[in-house]
């Protein structure tokens, strides 16, 4: 369990819907983001910290010219349920919905092998915007 702190905030996970018997899609898969078009409510995890990683422009070729990478690290406790398909939304210290893809597998745990302590988990995020 994270200690909470004057950075730990309340995190909104987002999955992809699984479809019932029918092939119905439950819930609303049109949230107000437009990022998470596509994808429902999942759950909340109440305490974690998102910080920043790297910020990068990508101008190496002509398709990538016009992109912007913007990647965070999600620190939170290791019982957490994240996936790799997930999105993550959040609310900045500016009052702003961010919405992050997670990167990867979301199974970075750190537990000590040998007193058993658990110190968290680290979950990498990432963005890319198209340039005007």
């Amino acid at each position: 369990m994270l200690y909470s702190g004057p950075y730990s905030h309340p995190v909104h996970v987002y999955r992809k819907p699984v479809s019932d018997t029918w092939g119905d899609l439950p819930g609303n898969t049109r949230p107000n983001m437009p990022a998470l078009y596509g994808y429902v409510y999942s759950h909340t995890i109440t305490e974690a910290t998102v910080v920043p990683r790297t910020t990068e422009i990508v101008s190496k070729s002509p398709e990538n010219a016009k992109r912007n990478y913007t990647g965070k690290t999600l620190y939170c406790g290791v019982r957490e349920d994240i996936e790799s398909d997930d999105y993550i939304a959040y609310e900045d210290y500016a009052g702003k919905m961010q919405v992050f893809e997670v990167e990867g597998e979301g199974s970075n745990d750190y537990v000590s092998p040998y007193s058993g302590m658990e110190a968290g988990k680290e979950i990498f995020l990432g963005r890319v915007r198209h340039r005007q």
